[in-house]
């Protein structure tokens, strides 16, 4: 029974998630040491950050999507699935 709540966790937690920088910051074998500093912020903020803790302002996140040579929309987790 804990293995079948810890899946559900998990699961609710990708289901919640805002951004998708963690999995970008995979995708491209980055890490959130080397954004930091090319941001100039702490270390724990951007993890923070890279985990839906909490959110980046709109002007970071177009400076991260320029870092990581990315559309800003791939950063994001999209408020519609369907586009008819």
């Amino acid at each position: 029974m804990h293995y079948l709540v810890h899946i559900f966790a998990k699961v609710y937690y990708m289901l919640m998630s805002i951004n998708y920088l963690n999995a970008i910051l995979a995708g491209q074998y980055e890490n959130n040491k080397r954004l930091a500093e090319e941001l100039i912020r702490n270390l724990t903020t951007v993890s923070r950050r890279c985990t839906n803790g909490s959110q980046f302002l709109i002007d970071t996140s177009v400076r991260i999507a320029e870092l990581l040579n990315v559309d800003i929309c791939d950063l994001f987790k999209p408020t519609k699935t369907n586009y008819e």
